[in-house]
């Protein structure tokens, strides 16, 4: 209406002061004027019901495997995981996919984040058996489950990999619903009025161009993407098999008094213990037993720190590594891997399609077609 406005004071100028060249500037902004009213008819009665019915094509797809429940004007609803899900238009379409994308993956990242956290129990024990002796002694170390390391860098990997794909989800959604409220209601309108004058001509079109992408294009290349999403094979992240969880170790041996008291070893307690006690005459007679009663003393307290972490190495002796290895390696670890690839490649699939959508609009209306030039607007 502006545009018209400022084209039809131009034209009644150019009667009053008989300009012809003002009366051909008129006239030339009133046909493009026209141009870019037809251009929101277009848009308004052809492109949007175009788009809504696209986005229908995906209704069957997205109502079997989206659980939230959106409006709908038919009502059609599915169950998957306890959940239901409608669908509207588009736009709720592609909210849908990244929220329930974004609700899978973060259920999925606490089932694996509480198996990293007893993987790693499974993977940092381990203990020894000393035999002390007079003069020579023995020890053995053992770490029962030190071979499923590679499993447990798999699923640390698989946690980071999950929390990305949030963040990727979470930023479509920001765009999408800047793109929903911003982009008829504010660059359309400019595009359009820009357009209308030949000096704005350019940018005009090509800010009728991104209006265009922002709305309809990449929320479609987000459905789209979705449709993509559910034609991967995925699994129900509570039906994944936590490996068993093991209990605690007593609570004395980690504490730090009495870790401190063993470290000091047989022979500096004996110094600290015979030292005082047989100092005087028969110094060493006296130490040579002093030091037998501390061995002996020092042998039942190590003795003791075996005997009670019995339970718990019985515990870890009865791993079974298969159990543990197979369901993760086998099922678990390849559906996060595909689902985090799809996440990351998606959004890359979305950005190309919308920004070659923009180009070749922005081109037919007689916009910018650098595409530089068009992230920069942006």
């Amino acid at each position: 209406m502006v545009s018209i406005l400022v084209v039809a004071i131009s034209f009644m100028a150019s009667r009053i002061f008989q300009s012809p060249h003002l009366e051909a500037f008129a006239k030339v902004e009133f046909r493009e004027a026209v141009i870019s009213i037809l251009l929101v008819s277009l848009l308004a009665s052809l492109i949007v019901p175009l788009a809504d019915n696209f986005g229908s094509l995906f209704y069957e797809q997205y109502a079997a495997q989206i659980p939230t429940a959106m409006g709908a004007p038919v009502s059609q609803s599915a169950t998957v995981f306890g959940s239901t899900v409608e669908v509207r238009n588009y736009f709720k379409m592609a909210y849908a996919y990244l929220d329930e994308s974004s609700d899978y993956m973060a259920r999925m990242y606490l089932r694996l984040l509480e198996a990293e956290k007893i993987l790693v129990k499974y993977t940092t024990f381990s203990y020894n058996i000393a035999t002390p002796g007079w003069y020579v002694a023995g020890i053995f170390s053992m770490s029962p489950s030190g071979g499923i390391s590679l499993v447990s860098i798999g699923v640390s990997q698989g946690v980071n990999a999950l929390s990305n794909g949030v963040a990727f989800n979470t930023a479509e959604k920001l765009f999408l619903k800047i793109f929903e409220y911003n982009a008829f209601r504010f660059l359309l309108p400019l595009g359009i009025l820009m357009r209308a004058f030949s000096i704005t001509r350019k940018l005009g079109s090509t800010i009728i161009a991104i209006a265009i992408g922002m709305y309809i294009v990449f929320p479609l290349t987000v459905v789209l993407a979705g449709n993509i999403y559910y034609s991967v094979p995925r699994i129900d992240p509570s039906a994944v098999a936590l490996p068993k969880d093991l209990p605690p170790p007593p609570k004395y041996m980690c504490d730090q008094t009495m870790q401190f008291m063993i470290s000091l070893g047989q022979w500096l307690w004996t110094l600290i213990k015979c030292i005082p006690q047989c100092a005087g005459p028969h110094f060493w007679i006296c130490f040579w037993g002093c030091h037998a009663g501390v061995m002996v003393w020092f042998n039942w307290l190590s003795m003791g720190f075996l005997i009670a972490a019995v339970p718990t190495l019985i515990a870890y002796a009865n791993i079974s590594v298969s159990q543990v290895y197979w369901p993760l390696a086998n099922s678990v670890l390849p559906a996060v891997a595909r689902i985090s690839a799809i996440t990351f490649i998606l959004p890359i699939l979305s950005i190309f399609i919308t920004v070659t959508s923009i180009t070749n609009i922005s081109k037919m209306i007689g916009g910018d077609t650098n595409i530089i030039g068009l992230f920069k607007i942006v």
